[in-house]
């Protein structure tokens, strides 16, 4: 009979080569993923660099509070001492002070000498009146009279003439009939209101009832004839001057 062949046992041989090609395997599956790894170089920058720039963003946002805060403190603080210095100031200071601020932008600005001659008979210190158009006043021809009011001729072409001037005062009502006489003004158009929002914007210079009249220094009487509202807050009042037997017809709205 013939032998039956037996199987040869495993050897330490082999069993050294059959688990060094395991391990062999092993290694090689690492050293695929630390390749992988190391050739995506890129993947593991970024991932540093995102680790890092959090634990840098995180050092930047505590100090950034912390400067707020200081800033916050300071803002407070001269908030505090600019309300403290405009309450002690008072209303007339900051007046002045935004005048002249104003007045500092201010350049190339004509000769106003008659403007400045006069204070008192300016309604408005930053409405000037330039000697190069206003209007002088020769009527009545009274020596020692005052030749100013604010008034200038308004550059428009045409036949008509017309002249722009401030709301009277009460001490410049005078000239004003004076400047309307003198110029033989035919329309008064007034733009502002009496009283607007409760401060007083031009003195009363006019009756405003049919039938009233009154009398300047100069000697013209002003006189309402007719009183008549065509529209919703636009009133046309007729209005007789006379001076001396001489009278003239002014249309007022």
């Amino acid at each position: 009979m013939g032998k039956k062949p037996t199987r040869k046992p495993a050897t330490q041989e082999g069993q050294s080569k059959e688990g060094g090609t395991k391990r062999q395997s092993t290694v090689r599956r690492h050293s695929k993923v630390t390749v992988s790894q190391e050739e995506d170089g890129t993947q593991i920058e970024t991932q540093v660099t995102k680790k890092s720039a959090g634990t840098k963003r995180v050092k930047r946002k505590e100090g950034s509070g912390g400067n707020t805060m200081n800033e916050t403190n300071a803002y407070n603080q001269s908030l505090r001492q600019f309300a403290l210095a405009t309450c002690e100031a008072g209303v007339q200071a900051l007046a002045d002070e935004f005048l002249k601020i104003k007045l500092m932008g201010q350049t190339n600005i004509p000769p106003k000498t008659a403007f400045d001659a006069n204070p008192d008979k300016n309604r408005y210190k930053d409405v000037i009146c330039i000697d190069q158009s206003r209007v002088i006043l020769t009527w009545p021809p009274i020596e020692g009279s005052s030749d100013y009011i604010h008034a200038n001729w308004a550059p428009v072409r045409g036949e008509k003439k017309f002249i722009c001037t401030q709301g009277p005062i009460e001490k410049t009502v005078d000239d004003f009939w004076r400047l309307v006489w003198q110029e033989k003004t035919k329309a008064i158009i007034m733009l502002c209101g009496i009283i607007e929002l409760g401060k007083k914007k031009c003195e009363q210079y006019w009756c405003e009832k049919g039938g009233e009249q009154m009398k300047v220094a100069s000697g013209i009487t002003i006189k309402t004839i007719d009183v008549a509202e065509t529209e919703k807050n636009l009133v046309v009042t007729k209005l007789e001057l006379s001076v001396e037997g001489q009278e003239t017809f002014v249309c007022h709205q």
